[in-house]
């Protein structure tokens, strides 16, 4: 299996809300994570390939562990060379779906409904957490924080994962127009991270007062490391909506899509499918249900954008 990673060399950087509108943007650097390929193999350039694409939810050597043994398998069932391509942000990856530059990937919840709606993407598999194929938002503080209530972190600063996250933003933005609120409005300043682990880290190192985070990313986090809960507590939840699914462009072959498909549904019938979804924190991989992601398609003009 071949990785092709593409990663800006500084990640850990905060980019303040509505840089894409116009605003001006301010930059905070933490630190570095330069994504690690792993050793490429020598290719046949006669030989086909499926390519897969990731979006940095969690930090790029992170995201790449815990992908890559999954799809070294996957390529061992399908019998092709897979090769996975990792960009930072979901819009990237949504234009490698829409012009077919890559054959499948996975993506967040929202992007999903976006491809949906402009008809680029096919249905692939969602994952099962937890025993249901729904999760939501964590809206968290420094454990060593006052607030309470997300009324308390008005006029304060917010971490955004990134401007097509469901959990990361939308569902944020929902909670907010509820009450009457914009995002603009509420919040003091507003920064984008592009993972949800970064944002983890913004609250607790203080540089931000709030984030809204993939609730069962951050659950996973709490179990690989228990110390997190003497620094982060979770102050609310968003809507549920469906887990963040696997899709196909609409430009690869209907059998590939099922081929695929097939192996990621059959994962929990062998042992070493089983050891896979373990480490990725699955339960297991079933058909996409589209009304699951309703709650997001009826939010969708929240953006404030053309989709």
């Amino acid at each position: 299996m071949v990785i092709r990673a593409y990663m800006i060399p500084i990640l850990f950087i905060l980019v303040i809300s509505g840089c894409q509108q116009g605003v001006q943007q301010s930059n905070i650097t933490l630190y570095t994570d330069k994504a690690e390929a792993s050793p490429s193999k020598e290719i046949d350039p006669h030989q086909e390939k499926i390519t897969v694409a990731l979006a940095s939810v969690i930090s790029p050597k992170a995201s790449l562990s815990k992908y890559d043994y999954l799809l070294e398998y996957i390529e061992s069932q399908i019998g092709k060379k897979v090769e996975i391509v990792q960009r930072q942000t979901y819009k990237e990856v949504d234009s490698m779906l829409r012009t077919g530059e890559v054959d499948f990937a996975f993506i967040c919840s929202l992007s999903y409904v976006i491809g949906l709606e402009k008809g680029y993407i096919a249905d692939v598999a969602a994952p099962v957490v937890n025993g249901r194929p729904f999760y939501q938002s964590y809206t968290i503080v420094n454990q060593n924080s006052t607030y309470e209530t997300l009324e308390d972190l008005k006029g304060e600063k917010f971490a955004y994962t990134d401007p097509y996250s469901y959990t990361g933003r939308l569902s944020m933005l929902s909670q907010l127009n509820k009450e009457g609120e914009t995002s603009e409005g509420f919040f003091g300043e507003t920064y984008f991270t592009y993972s949800h682990d970064y944002s983890v880290k913004a609250v607790e190192l203080g540089i931000v007062d709030g984030a809204t985070v993939d609730g069962a990313m951050f659950d996973q986090m709490l179990a690989t490391e228990p110390e997190l809960s003497a620094h982060i507590r979770v102050i609310g939840t968003g809507d549920e909506a469906g887990t963040p699914p696997v899709v196909a462009s609409k430009k690869v072959d209907s059998k590939k899509v099922e081929a695929f498909s097939e192996i990621l549904f059959n994962l929990e019938n062998h042992p070493e499918g089983r050891q896979l979804l373990k480490e990725l924190g699955v339960d297991r991989y079933v058909p996409i249900n589209q009304q699951d992601y309703q709650v997001i398609r009826q939010d969708l003009y929240l953006l404030g954008e053309d989709l």
